[in-house]
């Protein structure tokens, strides 16, 4: 089981995301990320930012934790 994370850089954040079954498209003009996942309704988020917003950390928290739960090794 992977840990849940907290706080990282956006590159390591959408490496993960996207590991997970994420999706992350870029809105041109706007300067805006648009982060998709299956489970959860779609999120925009500031892409000229560095940090991750916590929005996001506790959604990629909950994908994690829930693979966790499905996951026969540890049941």
């Amino acid at each position: 089981m992977k840990s849940f994370i907290s706080t990282r850089g956006r590159r390591k954040f959408d490496r993960e995301w996207k590991e997970h079954g994420g999706c992350i498209e870029c809105k041109r003009g706007t300067g805006e990320d648009l982060y998709l996942h299956p489970l959860f309704p779609p999120l925009r988020v500031n892409g000229r930012r560095e940090s991750v917003p916590a929005c996001l950390i506790t959604r990629l928290n909950r994908i994690l934790r829930t693979e966790a739960s499905n996951d026969p090794q540890f049941s």
